[in-house]
């Protein structure tokens, strides 16, 4: 019995053991599975459960360099570069051969300005492999960011050498040449890349406008035709020729070719959308809400052709249409590109700023050159609602972003910028932006803008009244005054052209009628509180506070306690109660304004003001964190809060503070200047610490404080040479900064060049006897 049983057992352990070896497989096996898992995620775009699957593949098998380099991939379309860095540098590390990691590397290092470590990766892979084409592509990127335009020319050609059939490095090499204005040859290299692969769209596109540059219109329509009719899908080709006969003001041959691309392909959704597109630019909007619908019939679920839809119902006023359906399609895609687009409008028409910005925002990051998006974001930035109106003295400009307006007016300058970079005719963006170089006091931008559309259109009223302001500007005032008396003919009820005659007389010295042309401004429109805080700043130069609060008091009787225009008042008033020494009463009228409006923003910086002197730092900060939630975006905070916690010797919360500015913009210079410093002073990373420095320095190398961290960073990192180099410099713009001196005092000392060590740091206690690093200075000079 005991026998049987043993011999049972034995034979149910074999048959475990048999089992076992079939059911179980090996780590590489299931992480071939997971890899496969993977693959098949990410070909339906699933990038979020492809990240798990790969991740799951490598911890089973962590030298697969297959699936590290795959995962690096799915981080790329996640859009997370610090990930997909890691995971190629990890596929190398496994397999040092891995030459398309060491291409994606570089690629990414490249973005990322790490322009030394990319040209590492490159180099190792051309060592391995010279006639690698990519590698060579990306070498050439690099020594465009090296600014060595000629030597990327040189690499391109050699490219071209080694495999004259690849159409891609024509194209490269012709957008390099059209970039440095060599058009002629820029022409030949675009027109071999499209012999090349006829069906190159990039080419065509990019070659006509270089014709366009170049005044040789008459080249544009044979080469939009050869593309036109040129190997492969019709509906895209028909779409840029009629395009091309539109711009040409031939809406009739435009129109049969939109026509004839649906009757050649009736049941593509894409031609369908191309005409009524076209219908909808020249207004004709029933017809083309119909030939929308037609196109949704094919594509049901098409949230492109949605958006389409949303955007006539906006542009017919049925505003809760038009947000039902891009609410819709948001909840499917937040990330839609048109949808956020008409949402960011709708907000805009609502006066939600805030929220109107976070949507043209999306529409940006995924489209850079997206031109109207960067108009209405600018128009958010500067509308009047947004204005706290007394954030500085008006009659002068501050360097720097002294107040929330002057950062607001310059973030909106970027935008505008950017917006006419991608769109050179956009005329109404021209003269926002006009209107804002010249609230800046940038003259001459303004008018470099401002003289060609005057010379175009003589009798515009938008240019004549931004002409007005030039003249100011330029020191004309009687020529201002002649404008705008000019203007007010015409119009006799427009405020602000009041308010600028104001100026005008102001900066003619006839305060009289300057306060005349601003009272009238604020009979006509008592919201007109840029009127108000001119009134009250000419008072206050002239030492009248009684008449400045006068001013304010007055004016306060032409509102109901609850309007919001009382807050504007009372920040104006509590900014003459600050001036004239009574703290407290100018601390209750921030505080009421802020009860009245909560969105003032200027009362809450004056209010963490108000506790900075009174020492009471943690009620600044709470005040500066206020301000923050109403604007996230307003980094010079950032910078107050994080200098209030060095201050305290908090600088943990200190450095946090500056990554998350950093976080929000990062190559914004104070920021980048102050953490660079920051860790320097903690030896905690000096190499973040130089990389740091140089954003900020090539930023604006005229900046004597950037230049001296930098000098201060490479002294740390102990390269002498160049620190002394650095802080020289810096000594040039500021030569009175004692901390500079002994910045420079201790590379000469460490150069061995103990005299000059000993010159600048006398220098730097003669500024200040009482600098921090004083009593290191007296140690090298033996006091």
């Amino acid at each position: 019995m005991k026998k049987s049983f043993l011999n049972s057992l034995c034979v149910v352990f074999l048959c475990f053991i048999v089992f076992a070896c079939f059911a179980c497989s090996s780590p590489q096996e299931d992480s071939k599975k997971h890899a496969s898992r993977a693959k098949e995620y990410f070909t339906d775009k699933d990038y979020g459960n492809a990240k798990i699957e790969y991740l799951n593949a490598i911890q089973l098998d962590p030298q697969n360099d297959a699936a590290h380099f795959d995962l690096g991939e799915t981080y790329v379309h996640l859009q997370d570069p610090f990930n997909a860095a890691t995971s190629f540098s990890k596929a190398i590390a496994a397999n040092p051969d891995n030459l398309k990691a060491r291409l994606r590397l570089g690629q990414i290092l490249l973005l990322s300005n790490e322009t030394k470590q990319a040209r590492e990766a490159v180099n190792k892979i051309l060592e391995k492999q010279p006639n690698h084409i990519e590698a060579m592509h990306l070498l050439s990127s690099i020594q465009i960011q090296e600014r060595n335009l000629p030597l990327a020319v040189k690499t391109l050609k050699e490219t071209i050498a080694l495999d004259p059939s690849d159409d891609r490095t024509y194209l490269f090499l012709a957008h390099l040449l059209a970039g440095m204005n060599a058009l002629d040859d820029a022409e030949g290299y675009y027109l071999k890349a499209i012999e090349l692969n006829p069906r190159l769209r990039a080419a065509y596109m990019e070659v006509i406008d270089l014709y366009r540059r170049k005044g040789e219109i008459s080249k544009i329509e044979p080469l939009i035709v050869k593309w036109a009719n040129s190997p492969g899908e019709r509906v895209e080709k028909s779409n840029d020729l009629g395009l091309f006969q539109e711009s040409q003001d031939r809406m009739e041959e435009a129109e049969k070719t939109f026509l004839e691309a649906v009757a050649k392909a009736p049941d593509n959704p894409s031609a369908l959308v191309n005409l009524g597109s076209f219908y909808a630019r020249h207004n004709k909007r029933e017809k083309a809400l119909q030939i929308f619908k037609q196109a949704l019939d094919l594509d049901k679920e098409n949230p492109d052709i949605q958006a389409d839809i949303a955007t006539l119902a906006f542009e017919n006023q049925k505003f809760n249409e038009a947000e039902t359906a891009v609410d819709s399609i948001l909840s499917k895609n937040e990330k839609h590109e048109q949808a956020n687009f008409i949402k960011g409008r709708l907000y805009l028409n609502k006066k939600d700023f805030a929220s109107a910005l976070k949507h043209f925002d999306l529409v940006i990051g995924k489209n850079p050159k997206h031109a109207m998006a960067r108009y209405f974001k600018a128009i958010c930035l500067l509308d009047p609602g947004q204005s706290n109106i007394a954030g500085k003295d008006l009659f002068t400009v501050a360097s720097g972003y002294s107040s929330i307006e002057s950062w607001e007016r310059n973030l909106a300058i970027e935008e505008l910028e950017k917006a006419l970079n991608a769109d050179p005719g956009f005329f109404k963006a021209k003269l926002l932006l006009i209107e804002a170089y010249l609230n800046e006091n940038k003259v001459k931008p303004a008018r470099e803008l401002l003289v060609p559309l005057l010379q175009k259109d003589p009798g515009n009223i938008e240019a004549l009244i931004l002409g007005g302001k030039l003249k100011l500007l330029e020191n004309d005032p009687a020529g201002a005054v002649q404008v705008y008396e000019h203007i007010l003919k015409l119009y006799p009820d427009y405020a602000s052209g009041y308010v600028t005659l104001g100026l005008a007389h102001y900066r003619m010295k006839d305060q009289q009628k300057a306060i005349e042309a601003f009272s009238r401004a604020l009979e006509i429109n008592p919201k007109q509180m840029d009127a108000l805080n001119y009134i009250i700043s000419i008072y206050m130069q002239e030492n009248n506070s009684n008449e400045a609060l006068a001013a304010c008091s007055s004016h306060r009787q032409k509102f109901i306690a609850s309007d919001p225009g009382i807050a504007l008042i009372d920040l104006m008033e509590g900014k003459v109660r600050m001036t004239i020494g009574e703290t407290e009463k100018a601390k209750a009228l921030f505080e009421k304004s802020i009860e009245l409006k909560p969105d003032l923003f200027a009362s809450y910086e004056e209010l963490a003001m108000i506790h900075e002197r009174l020492k009471n730092e943690e009620g600044a900060i709470q005040y500066y964190e206020k301000l923050l939630k109403l604007k996230p975006d307003y980094l010079p905070t950032y910078l107050n809060i994080a200098r209030i916690y060095k201050s305290r010797g908090d600088m943990k919360k200190a450095e946090k503070t500056l990554r998350d500015v950093l976080a929000i913009r990062s190559d914004y210079p104070p920021a980048a200047n102050n953490l660079a410093y920051l860790l320097a002073e903690s030896k905690s990373s000096l190499y973040e610490a130089l990389r740091l420095a140089k954003v900020a320095s090539e930023q604006d190398d005229k900046n004597s404080d950037y230049l001296d961290t930098l000098g201060w960073v490479y002294y740390l990192q102990g390269n002498y040479d160049l620190a002394i180099r650095k802080l020289e410099e810096s000594l040039k713009l500021n030569p009175d900064n004692p901390i500079s001196h002994f910045h420079l005092g201790w590379a000469y000392y460490d150069s061995q060049k103990y005299e000059e060590a000993r010159k600048h740091m006398a220098k730097a206690l003669e500024l200040d006897p009482n600098f921090k690093g004083a009593d290191e200075a007296k140690g090298v000079l033996g006091k």
